[in-house]
């Protein structure tokens, strides 16, 4: 049973290779079937997991910054499955910098670094729970009433955001895309 969904804003959507209508395909044969704007936006999504790739991340950030509606809010990157928070780190500042009035806080860590929920979706096993996730909060000061915002650059199942949801009992993603199967 999947806990209920969290709000999620997303600036791009793509029909993910595992969809249940491609999942019976090869890989190769499932990205073949991606429209050319889904297959762009899937690269720019795997693109921007790189924190060095400065191009990409700015015209990423400049989509979704678009799409907060607040003049003051805190983005709050997400950890990689790694534990690492550079990539959705240097997303945060880019959108931050779009939008000055932000704020960027990284407050949430991972216990441990978890299996990717790429790798686990292209060696065809589940999803990671909620709890499978390791998400912390960090003992930082967010302001009571700003709206909160998890930076991430695609969502697909949406365990992630419920994990990060869950460390604060509060906020929204922020994702580049959407690749959630079935949609």
């Amino acid at each position: 049973m999947n806990p209920a969904p969290v709000s999620c804003l997303c600036a791009r959507r793509y029909v993910g290779p595992h969809s249940q209508h491609l999942q019976h395909l090869p890989l190769k044969a499932a990205l073949a079937q991606l429209s050319p704007v889904e297959k762009e936006t899937r690269r720019i999504a795997y693109a921007i997991k790189d924190p060095q790739n400065r191009r990409e991340i700015t015209a990423a950030a400049r989509e979704m910054a678009q799409l907060i509606p607040t003049a003051y809010a805190v983005l709050i990157p997400v950890p990689a499955s790694s534990g690492s928070i550079a990539a959705n780190l240097a997303l945060a500042q880019a959108i931050q910098k779009e939008r000055p009035t932000l704020a960027v806080i990284p407050a949430l860590r991972r216990r441990a670094s978890v299996d990717s929920t790429c790798r686990r979706a292209k060696a065809g096993l589940p999803r990671l729970t909620v709890a499978e996730h390791r998400m912390a909060r960090v003992l930082y000061r967010l302001p009571k009433d700003a709206p909160l915002f998890f930076v991430d650059n695609v969502t697909t199942e949406g365990n992630t955001l419920r994990a990060a949801w869950q460390c604060f009992k509060r906020g929204c993603g922020l994702m580049f895309a959407d690749a959630s199967p079935d949609a």
